[in-house]
C-alpha cells in the first residue's frame, strides 16, 4: 500500500511538473526577453528622436536606437538607422563619423571606405578605429601584399593621432617578428616629448634593444625614462608607472655589460624608491648575488634579510633563509 501510495504522488507531481510548462505558451529561446525589449527600446527612442526639437538630442537618440537595434538582431532597421545618421547634418562630425565606421562594416569594409572616413573626418575616434583596422589588414598579410607596410609607414604620418599610430605600429611590426623596424617606430615614439605613450615607447624600445644585443641603445632609453618625471594640476610631479620595471631593466642591461657595481646602484634604487613593488624581492635577490660574488657577505645577508621581512612569500624565501642560515649566523 505504501509503494502504491508513492507511486501515485510522484505520477501526480511529475503531471503538475508538465501543466506548468505547457501553460507558458510556446518555448521561448535563450534571451528572447531581452531581444524584445531592446527593440521597444529602439522604437521608443526612434520616436523620440522624431519629436525632439534639440538636434543634438535628437542624435544621440537615434543612435541610441541604432545600437538596440544591434542588440536586438535587427540589421536592417539598425542600418537603416546608421544611415540615417549619416545623412542628417545636424548631428556632430563625431556622431556621423561613427554611423560612416558602423555602414563601412568595420573590419570587412574596404580600404577606400576606411580611407574616405579618415578624410572625412580626420581627428575622430572613428577616424582612429579606421586607422587601427587598416594597419591590422596592411600588416596581417590579408590586405595588399608587398606594399601593406609601405603603405602603413605612410599612414602613420597623418597629422592626427600620430603617437597612437606609432605605438599601435610599432607593436604589429614585434609581433609579425620585424624587430628592427619596430624598435624604429617605438624609439620615434620615445621621442615625442609630453605624449601619454612616450613612457611606453621608451620602456618597449628599450626591451627590444636589449633583445637585439644593443644594450649601450637600451640603457640610453632606460635612463631617460627613469630620469624623466610627469606633471599634472592634480598630482603634482609623479613618477612614471613604468619606474620600477625600467629599473628592474636596466640593472639587466647592466649586467649584460658586465658592469655588477652599476646594476647594484640601480638595484638599491629601485628597493629604496619602490619598497611595495612586486620585482622588490627579485631586485634584492639579485643584489645579494652580487654582494656574495664579491665577497661581502655582510652585504647579502643584510639583503636576504630584507627580502624576508619585504616579502615573506617569496619564490626566493627558501633560498634566503639557508643562505641566512650558512653564511650569516653571529654576522
Amino acid at each position: 500500500m505504501n509503494i502504491r501510495g508513492g507511486l501515485l504522488r510522484n505520477y501526480l507531481i511529475l503531471l503538475l511538473f508538465f501543466a506548468s510548462c505547457s501553460s507558458g505558451g510556446t518555448h521561448r529561446l535563450p534571451g528572447y526577453d531581452t531581444r524584445v525589449k531592446a527593440r521597444q527600446g529602439a522604437r521608443e527612442y526612434r520616436l523620440k528622436a522624431s519629436q525632439d526639437r534639440n538636434h543634438y538630442r535628437a542624435c544621440l537618440e537615434m543612435e541610441h536606437s541604432a545600437r538596440l537595434y544591434e542588440e536586438a538582431g535587427d540589421k536592417v532597421a539598425s542600418m537603416r538607422m546608421w544611415r540615417a545618421l549619416r545623412d542628417r547634418k545636424s548631428c556632430s562630425e563625431k556622431i556621423r563619423a561613427r554611423a560612416m565606421l558602423k555602414l563601412s562594416g568595420s573590419w570587412n569594409s574596404s580600404d577606400s571606405a576606411l580611407l574616405a572616413l579618415m578624410r572625412r573626418y580626420p581627428c575622430t575616434p572613428a577616424a582612429e578605429d579606421a586607422i587601427s583596422f587598416l594597419l591590422k589588414r596592411w600588416l596581417s598579410g590579408s590586405g595588399p601584399g608587398n606594399d601593406g607596410l609601405v603603405r602603413a609607414e605612410k599612414l602613420s604620418l597623418h597629422r592626427c593621432l600620430e603617437d597612437d599610430r606609432a605605438w599601435i605600429l610599432g607593436g604589429y611590426l614585434r609581433r609579425s617578428g620585424r624587430l628592427r623596424m619596430a624598435l624604429v617606430w617605438f624609439r620615434r615614439l620615445g621621442a615625442m616629448v609630453g605624449s601619454p605613450l612616450q613612457d611606453d615607447g621608451l620602456f618597449a624600445g628599450a626591451r627590444l634593444a636589449h633583445r637585439l644585443g644593443r644594450t649601450a641603445l637600451a640603457a640610453s632609453m632606460l635612463e631617460t625614462l627613469v630620469s624623466s618625471h610627469r606633471s599634472s594640476w592634480i598630482l603634482g610631479r609623479y613618477d612614471s608607472d613604468l619606474m620600477d620595471d625600467a629599473l628592474w631593466e636596466l640593472a639587466a642591461v647592466r649586467m649584460d655589460q658586465h658592469m655588477p657595481e652599476e646594476a647594484l646602484e640601480v638595484l638599491d634604487l629601485l628597493i629604496s624608491r619602490y619598497p611595495a613593488s612586486r620585482l622588490v624581492d627579485d631586485a634584492l635577490h639579485m643584489a645579494a648575488k652580487i654582494l656574495d660574488g664579491r665577497g661581502d657577505r655582510s652585504g647579502a645577508c643584510r639583503k636576504y634579510s630584507r627580502l624576508l621581512r619585504l616579502r615573506p612569500d617569496s619564490r626566493y624565501t627558501s633560498l634566503a633563509r639557508a643562505y641566512i642560515a650558512k653564511h650569516c649566523r653571529g654576522r
